[in-house]
């Protein structure tokens, strides 16, 4: 109520002290999304800075800071709060929200580079290997996407048909029909 009445240092306190308690990333990112909603797009600095002054922040609570200015399209802000993550303790999911900073900065070779530092900490994560094939097949390189998706197949215990169907359209592309 403090933030539809315009009354933001209120709506921090009331959100500091939810997010203290409760302590949960959940939380945080139902607040960021409503200064977002209610147009206080450039308050989630403010928020995120304030935040990791009041609030010993994991890197957890950090990257949805990171996610929260990346959806609130501040993306050098988020890029530089994921570059401060990464140096005190990388992981796959900053860097696959580099990339997706990346990509919302229209950089897909930084993208491709960021997603692909991503898969080596979490080579099993399908949620990385498809974004990184969807950019590959943006950047017209079919065959590393056709590559992603063989890996990806043999990773999985139980491939799903879609990803087959992915590859056959690749190859097919590529005029590759014996695979």
């Amino acid at each position: 109520l403090y933030l539809r009445n315009s009354e933001v240092s209120k709506a921090y306190l009331a959100f500091t002290k939810a997010i203290s308690i409760s302590d949960s990333t959940e939380v945080l990112l139902r607040v960021c999304r409503l200064y977002k909603r209610l147009g206080y797009t450039t308050e989630i600095v403010t928020l995120a800075q304030e935040l990791g002054r009041d609030i010993p922040s994991s890197s957890g609570m950090r990257l949805i800071i990171a996610r929260c200015l990346f959806e609130g399209k501040l993306y050098e802000e988020a890029k530089d709060l994921l570059w401060q993550i990464i140096k005190t303790s990388p992981s796959a999911e900053a860097y696959y929200m580099l990339g997706r900073v990346a990509l919302g900065q229209g950089n897909m070779d930084e993208a491709e580079l960021a997603i692909h530092r991503a898969i080596l900490f979490e080579p099993s994560n399908m949620r990385y290997r498809r974004e990184l094939v969807h950019l590959l097949k943006r950047l017209g390189k079919l065959k590393s996407a056709e590559r992603e998706l063989e890996v990806a197949i043999q990773y999985l215990e139980n491939p799903s048909p879609g990803l087959f169907r992915e590859r056959a359209y690749l190859r097919q592309k590529l005029k590759d029909y014996e695979g």
